[in-house]
C-alpha cells in the first residue's frame, strides 16, 4: 500500500504546495485562515523538513488575536530565524491607538513596548502588539489584513486613557517599504486610510475593500500589476477621479460592488484604470455593474489585445446597445457572462439574442475560441429545450459550457 513518504519527493512537494494553497487562499466571507497547516509539521521530522523548509509552510503565518501575537513574539525572541523566513502573513488588525496624558505616572505596558514615539502632550501607541511582530519580519512581501474580533481587555489600560482609530498606523507606526502584495479583507464599514504608512512604490498586487480612502493615489503605484476593488464604500473614488494610469501596465483588474453601498464603477473610471494596460491585461472581472455604458465597455475591450479571461455580471437599466461578445479579442479563452435587468425595466431580448449568435459564430469561424463559457441569460435561455440546444452545440465544438448563475463561485 502506498504511503505519502513512499512516493517521489517531487510529487510530495506538489501535494504539500496544493495543501498549503487550499488552506490559505480559500477565503470566504473575509474569514481569516488559521495556522492549522502547522499541525502537519508535527507528524515526523522528514515531513517537517520537506513541508516546513522546502514547501514553504514556515514562510506563512496567520495571527488572529493577541494571544497568537504574544506567542509569536515569545518564539521570535528565542529563535530569530523563525521571523526572518516569514514572507507571507495574515493579520487581524486592531486599528486603535491608545492615548494617555504624558504627565501620568502610571503608564500601560503597551507604551513601554513603543519607545519610538516622539514626546507630546499625549503618549500614543497601538493597542495591539501586532506592530512589534511586523517590525521583526525583514523578508515580508505579502500582507493580508483582516478585521480583529478579539481585542485586548479594557482593564489592561490605565484610567483616563482614550482611544483613536488609525487602522494602518496601528500596524506600521513608521513608514514601511518592500511589501509587494497588500490585500484588505475587511468589512465594508471598517474605515481605513490605505497607503499612508505602507509605501506604494513596490506594490505589485493591491486589494482594496472597506470604507477606504488612499493617502497615496493609485497613479503613484508604478509597479502595480494586479488591482482588485471589492465592496469599497465611501465616496473616495467618486470625489477623486483618476488622472489616468498610462504608465501602469496591469495584468489583471477585478471589481465587485460587493455591498449595497459599494462604489459603483462607471465607464470613465474603467477607461482610466485600463489606460496603460491595452497590451498587458490578461484578466478582467466586472461583477454587479449597473452604471457601465456598453459602448464604453466595448471600446475598452476592443483595445485589449491580450485578454484571456473575461467575466461580466451586468444589470441592464436603459440600454444594451453594443455587442459585448463581438468586442472580445481572439485571445479570450474563458468567458463568463450574466445579464439581468433591474426591477421595472424591460429586458433587451433582441440584443441578448444577437450576443448569443455572435458567440455561436465565434465557436465555428475562429481558430482561437473561448474554451470555457459560463452563461446566465434567463431571458433567452429560459427552458430545458434551450439548454439542451446550447449544450449540444457546445459539445460539437469542443467547448465546456455551464448554464446558470455562476457569480457565487467567482471569488475575487
Amino acid at each position: 500500500m502506498s504511503t505519502l513518504l513512499s512516493i517521489p519527493l517531487e510529487i510530495r512537494l506538489l501535494i504539500y504546495g496544493y495543501f498549503l494553497s487550499e488552506h490559505k487562499d480559500r477565503i470566504v466571507h473575509n474569514n481569516q485562515p488559521t495556522n492549522a497547516h502547522i499541525a502537519l509539521l508535527h507528524s515526523c521530522r522528514q515531513v517537517e523538513h520537506e513541508a516546513g523548509d522546502l514547501a514553504g509552510f514556515r514562510a506563512y503565518l496567520s495571527l488572529r488575536h493577541e494571544r497568537e501575537i504574544s506567542a509569536f513574539l515569545a518564539t521570535a525572541e528565542a529563535d530569530e530565524h523563525a521571523a526572518s523566513r516569514i514572507t507571507h502573513i495574515d493579520v487581524a488588525n486592531d486599528g486603535r491607538l491608545v492615548q494617555h496624558p504624558k504627565s501620568e505616572d502610571r503608564v500601560s505596558d503597551v507604551f513601554n513596548a513603543c519607545s519610538s514615539f516622539p514626546p507630546a502632550t499625549w503618549v500614543e501607541a497601538p493597542v495591539s502588539d501586532l506592530h512589534r511582530v511586523l517590525e521583526k519580519l525583514p523578508s515580508l512581501v505579502t500582507l493580508r489584513v483582516f478585521d480583529c474580533h478579539r481585542t485586548r481587555a479594557l482593564y489592561e489600560f490605565v484610567s483616563g486613557a482614550r482611544f483613536v482609530w488609525s487602522f494602518e498606523t496601528a500596524m506600521f507606526p513608521g513608514r514601511r517599504h518592500g511589501i509587494s502584495s497588500y490585500e484588505y479583507y475587511i468589512s465594508p464599514s471598517t474605515k481605513t486610510v490605505a497607503l499612508h504608512s505602507v509605501s506604494g512604490e513596490s506594490i505589485r498586487r493591491l486589494r482594496l475593500t472597506g470604507f477606504i480612502r488612499l493617502d497615496e493615489p493609485l497613479e503613484k503605484c508604478k509597479n502595480l500589476q494586479d488591482l482588485t476593488i471589492y465592496a469599497v464604500t465611501g465616496n473616495y473614488f467618486d470625489q477623486r477621479p483618476l488622472a489616468g494610469m498610462n504608465g501602469i501596465s496591469l495584468q489583471s483588474f477585478e471589481y465587485d460592488q460587493g455591498d449595497k453601498l459599494g462604489f459603483e464603477i462607471q465607464t470613465e473610471f474603467l477607461s482610466s484604470i485600463l489606460s496603460g494596460s491595452h497590451s498587458s491585461l490578461r484578466r478582467l472581472v466586472l461583477l454587479r455593474c449597473n452604471k457601465l455604458l456598453t459602448a464604453g465597455l466595448v471600446s475598452c475591450l476592443q483595445s485589449m489585445t491580450a485578454l484571456e479571461y473575461f467575466s461580466l455580471s451586468f444589470f441592464t437599466v436603459n440600454e444594451l446597445d453594443a455587442d459585448i461578445v463581438a468586442a472580445l479579442p481572439l485571445s479570450t479563452h474563458t468567458l463568463k457572462l450574466k445579464i439581468t435587468h433591474t426591477l421595472y425595466t424591460r429586458p433587451f431580448i433582441q440584443e441578448e439574442l444577437a450576443m448569443c449568435e455572435t458567440l455561436k459564430r465565434r465557436w465555428l469561424t475562429h481558430p482561437v475560441t473561448p474554451k470555457l463559457v459560463y452563461l446566465h441569460l434567463p431571458h433567452v435561455i429560459s427552458c430545458p429545450s434551450d439548454e439542451e440546444e446550447w449544450t449540444l452545440y457546445a459539445s460539437e465544438n469542443g467547448v465546456q459550457l455551464y448554464l446558470g448563475d455562476w457569480t457565487a463561485s467567482e471569488r475575487i
